[in-house]
């Protein structure tokens, strides 16, 4: 929060005492109190339909998993050899553009199984949907059997899902090897109403990369079972904007190892599951080894264990602060010459349980690469006895916020310090008493494109970003 007037036009703005009880800047009355927090609703109820619309691949998918009647083991098949996500994915997208127009990956599910698997033909009373369901395959291959390498990300089967926004339609299609075979289409924008808000699957990282990410935490499990099944489920991003706000997720991995057949009726296993975020390749959740019912198979961890990002934190509209050599101010740095630019933005929602360690920050450039901002802070202006105080309860001063190398955000444990009082640390509740102030240096970044980028930190999944003026 910088010490002079915004650089943009808009309210005048002056900063609280300092830690020490004495003038962090101009003289003149406390801050206005904060905007009462937004409810959310409307993003609320977009992130719900995204998660109703997952929740429906999922459905589409289990299938191929043992979970839904349908799945039985073939006597035998042909041989052909295992396929990554992206080799697969290319023969997919080939296929769907024969087809004419535009088509994007929303999800493709690759299983390697120590026993053949037969495909069901029949899509209508697979899923009972009530859209118009074609069966393009009588009698589709069936998806050869593993021949133990089960771990590479190589898999002997893809189904792939691609939507089609324009005509409201989802191809199933099953590749396997190089050959690719149309399983069908649902038909229906009543089926499908949030599947436009999928990013598709560009940028997302190879199946070879997801398995090697879980390596070190699967080791107990591939270490102790030299044959088994695998399952990699992967889910397209996906972006929102709603309020001039832009919610979005990253795309998923969902990686599942078993001992298990996958058409088992009974007995008991191990099986293991992890979460891959799908642009970075980190382990998200790691659900470990555990023993299960044969009949009870499960794609990816619970999936209670995240919670979305978008539906427990608000921004505020930036505005736009300016500090010269003469000036101070709370996180916007007083330079030695010219002018020191900074944006405001009240933080106008935070669920219960949102602390400072449920947050990471960086600005991004219009093109979407990190921009090296100069310092980043969360500043409180309120005690726990309501006097006006300064309270920089996660700051982070220097090059060492973005540095501009990479995509990695700050965030408290990282780079945070505390200073107080109240004394302050990881676990201290985000409220709408607080501020973000990001210190974008000396040239002015007005009209460039900036965007600040909020993500969320586990267990909360997805970003909140707002366009910086």
């Amino acid at each position: 929060m910088a010490s002079s007037t915004p650089a943009a036009p808009g309210p005048t703005s002056t900063p609280p005492p300092g830690p020490d009880g004495t003038s962090a800047g101009l003289t003149g009355p406390p801050p206005p109190a904060p905007p009462p927090p937004k409810t959310g609703r409307s993003k609320g109820a977009m992130i719900g339909v995204v998660v109703v619309v997952i929740v429906v691949i999922l459905v589409l998918a289990l299938f191929l998993t043992g979970v839904l009647p349908g799945l039985k083991s073939s006597g035998s098949s042909s041989s052909s050899s295992p396929a990554s996500f992206d080799s697969a994915q290319s023969t997919a997208s080939n296929n769907a553009a024969n087809r004419g127009g535009s088509w994007t990956v929303v999800a493709a599910l690759g299983v390697d199984s120590v026993v053949p698997l037969a495909v069901p033909s029949d899509l209508g009373a697979l899923f009972g949907l009530s859209c118009k369901v074609t069966n393009t395959s009588s009698s589709p291959p069936s998806v050869p059997a593993n021949t133990g390498a089960y771990a590479t990300g190589d898999q002997s089967g893809w189904v792939f899902f691609l939507y089609q926004s324009s005509s409201s339609t989802l191809l199933l299609s099953l590749v396997i090897g190089s050959s690719v075979t149309t399983l069908g289409t649902i038909v229906g924008s009543s089926c499908f109403t949030a599947f436009g808000q999928f990013t598709g699957s560009a940028g997302a990282i190879d199946s070879p990369a997801v398995t090697q990410a879980v390596a070190t935490d699967a080791a107990s499990f591939t270490s102790a079972y030299s044959s088994a099944s695998s399952s990699l489920l992967f889910v397209s991003g996906s972006s929102i904007t709603v309020d001039g706000h832009t919610i979005t997720t990253a795309p998923s991995w969902d990686v599942m190892y078993t001992n298990c057949s996958f058409d088992a009726t009974s007995g008991t296993g191990a099986q293991y599951t992890a979460s891959v975020n799908g642009t970075s390749g980190a382990v998200t959740v790691n659900g470990g080894t555990n023993t299960i019912a044969c009949t009870s198979l499960t794609l990816a961890p619970p999936v209670q264990q995240t919670e979305p990002f978008g539906d427990n934190f608000a921004m505020g509209s930036p505005v736009l602060t300016t500090v010269s050599p003469t000036g101070a101010g709370v996180g916007c740095a007083t330079p030695t010459a010219g002018t020191e630019y900074c944006y405001d933005l009240t933080i106008e929602g935070a669920s219960a349980g949102l602390t400072l360690s449920s947050v990471g920050l960086e600005v991004r450039t219009s093109s979407g690469a990190t921009f090296a901002v100069k310092g980043i802070s969360i500043a409180s202006f309120l005690s726990s006895t309501g006097a006006g105080s300064t309270t920089l309860p996660a700051t982070c001063a220097g090059p060492v916020c973005n540095d501009g190398s990479s995509s990695t955000p700050w965030t408290y444990g990282t780079t945070g310090v505390c200073t107080g009082p109240p004394a302050c640390g990881p676990s201290t509740q985000l409220s709408t008493t607080m501020m973000i102030i990001l210190d974008m240096g000396t040239t002015s970044p007005a009209g460039q494109g900036y965007v600040c980028v909020a993500l969320g930190q586990a267990p909360y999944a997805g970003t909140v970003s707002t366009s910086l003026p």
